[in-house]
């Protein structure tokens, strides 16, 4: 387990998404790195957003570390002639983003590899946001209400391979997490952000009865959980 409270990187936004839901302007584009060993303006993304008054361009300190430790997945550490290196690693899938306002993370995730990409929000507008932000940037990303995609029934059960959130301090998200341990594939991921640093360790607690913890991060004092189902 490793902690790193300087969570930097090659992002653009608005900041006043910061304090409150911002209106996206027509086919606003958001920023970010793809290189998390270096990350620069010249080796970063662009993705085109829809016109809609709603968080999700990245601006918020907790979309920042969860997207980070989105593509900090696709990176393993390996042993070389030169010792310990970072190597590229597919990234998990299918994708599974909970609570998605326009989907950033979905996005992330597409772009950054993942075979298929979900969202699961209780607003169809959100829903529906979501796979339009994917279609005008070329991936297709399913919108699933969550009480449908977290029941661990034969056609869900260890169905993702990674589960993500930047809205883990909303109540209906963190009454979830016993559910997450039926949908995650066995070595799949959950990626937990937007709990402050007071819910941190009632959050942490709760996630390590069901999962083993691989990081902490931290992004402006916004925390982000790593955890990984057993193999």
């Amino acid at each position: 387990m490793s902690y790193d409270s300087n969570i930097t990187g090659c992002f653009d936004f608005s900041p006043e998404e910061e304090t409150g839901p911002i209106w996206i302007t027509d086919y606003m584009c958001t920023l970010f790195g793809m290189d998390v060993a270096a990350p620069t303006k010249e080796g970063a993304v662009s993705l085109r957003l829809m016109k809609h008054k709603m968080f999700g361009t990245g601006g918020h300190p907790s979309t920042k570390a969860a997207i980070w430790a989105i593509l900090k997945l696709t990176r393993t550490r390996g042993s070389g002639t030169m010792g310990i290196k970072e190597e590229k690693a597919p990234m998990p899938s299918p994708f599974l983003e909970i609570g998605n306002s326009t989907g950033l993370l979905s996005l992330v995730a597409a772009t950054a590899g993942a075979e298929e990409t979900f969202c699961a929000s209780p607003s169809h507008e959100a829903g529906a946001l979501a796979e339009d932000n994917g279609a005008i940037n070329g991936h297709e990303i399913k919108s699933l209400h969550p009480l449908a995609c977290l029941t661990a029934d034969e056609e869900n059960f260890c169905r993702f391979g990674c589960i993500a959130t930047q809205n883990g301090g909303d109540q209906w998200v963190r009454d979830m997490i016993p559910w997450f341990w039926g949908v995650v594939q066995p070595g799949g991921w959950v990626i937990y952000a937007g709990h402050t640093a007071n819910e941190h360790q009632s959050i942490k607690n709760l996630l390590g009865e069901w999962f083993d913890i691989q990081r902490i991060d931290d992004c402006c004092g916004w925390p982000v959980l790593v955890f990984q189902k057993d193999e």
